[in-house]
Order: structure tokens, then sequence, then C-alpha cells
């Protein structure tokens, strides 16, 4: 229990058992409600009426360049061949990544599957 306080009060995350250290003043880039509606969007066109999504969605924002890369599963109401966006009940993520990158480099994110799901089903 003690190692655990330890990597939380040293701003370290752990993966794969080894822990990274983060710097305390690391920029993190906030996604927006207009960056979440851009990839929500490239995303609902990339899916069409496929019922399975396997690839990546790019964005230029008006500060970043980012990338979703994801293996969705997409469920739909129709049984039918030809359905729309509309008839997709929900998406479900198997495996995703989102980054970000400025010119200096590749920044952390906050950036949340579950947040763009309500763009995706509610804009």
């Amino acid at each position: 229990m003690q190692d655990l306080e330890i990597l939380t009060q040293s701003n370290s995350t752990e993966q794969k058992g080894i822990p990274i250290q983060h710097p305390a003043n690391e920029q993190i880039i906030e996604i927006t409600d207009a960056d979440y509606r851009l990839v929500a969007n490239r995303l609902l066109n990339a899916i069409g009426s496929c019922d399975y999504f396997n690839g990546t969605v790019k964005c230029c924002h008006d500060d970043f360049y980012s990338s979703l890369t994801a293996s969705l599963l997409i469920y739909k109401t129709s049984p039918t061949p030809i359905v729309a966006m509309n008839d997709t009940t929900d998406i479900i993520p198997v495996w995703w990544e989102f980054h970000t990158t400025t010119p200096e480099g590749e920044i952390m994110n906050d950036f949340s599957f579950s947040t763009l799901k309500e763009y995706l089903f509610h804009e």
C-alpha cells in the first residue's frame, strides 16, 4: 500500500508493472466541446453504415493535431444491410488510442471515449 501512495504522490503511472514518471508541470491538452464535435463528425463519416470499424480518424484543431485509432463494434437497430447512422444504438470500443501532437511533439490529453459517445449520439 505504501508503494501505491508513493507512485501517486510522485505523479507516476504504472504500465505493465513499470512505474513511469510524469513531471508535475507537464502540459495536458484539454479536449473541448468543439474538439469532440470534430472527432465525432469524422468518426461517424468513417463508420458510415458498417457494423465494425477498425481504423484511424485524424483531425487538425486550432492548437494541435489529433488522431483517434480504434477498433469499434457498431450496434444497429435495423437488420438490413442498408442502414443509416441514426439506426446505430451503441458503439462499443474494443480498443482505442487518442494522441495529440503539437510542433513540439506529443502531449498528453484528457480525452474520454465516454464523452465522445455523447457527441456521437446526442449532437
